[in-house]
C-alpha cells in the first residue's frame, strides 16, 4: 500500500531522522514542529504518538486510531494510564518502549495496513 509519513521531531533530530526515512525507502515529510494540528489530524488515518493528557484529547476530539508509545520517564507512570483508557475504548494500540519497540511497531503497522 500507498504510505506516507508526516513526522515531527524537533530540529536537533530533523537530520538523523530524515537519512533514517531515506535509507529505508520511506516516504516521510520531517518536520520539527507542526503549527496547525488540526490539518495534520484531518491529514492523517493513524498517529503514533506519546500518549499526553493533551494529544489523546486531541486524538479523541479529531477520531483518529492511534498507537501510543508512553513517554518511560513520565511521573507515575501516568501516559500508560492515560493510553490504557483509549485501548479499553478501542481506539489506540499501546506499544512500551523498550529494546523492541521498532519491531513490535512495524508488525503492528503492518497488521494495520493489511486490515484496516
Amino acid at each position: 500500500p500507498d504510505v506516507e509519513l508526516r513526522h515531527q521531531c524537533g530540529e536537533k533530530l530533523r537530520a538523523e531522522a530524515e537519512a533514517a526515512y531515506a535509507q529505508a525507502g520511506v516516504n516521510a515529510s520531517v518536520e520539527p514542529f507542526i503549527a496547525d494540528m488540526a490539518a495534520a489530524y484531518a491529514w492523517a488515518d493513524l498517529v503514533v504518538c506519546r500518549a499526553g493528557a493533551s494529544t489523546l484529547a486531541e486524538l479523541c476530539a479529531a477520531g483518529i486510531g492511534s498507537v501510543l508509545v508512553p513517554f518511560a520517564a513520565a511521573v507515575d507512570d501516568h501516559q500508560t494510564r492515560n493510553a490504557e483508557y483509549l485501548v479499553g475504548a478501542d481506539a489506540a494500540v499501546l506499544l512500551k518502549q523498550d529494546d523492541t519497540l521498532a519491531a513490535r511497531l512495524q508488525q503492528v503497522l503492518q497488521t494495520l495496513l493489511a486490515d484496516p
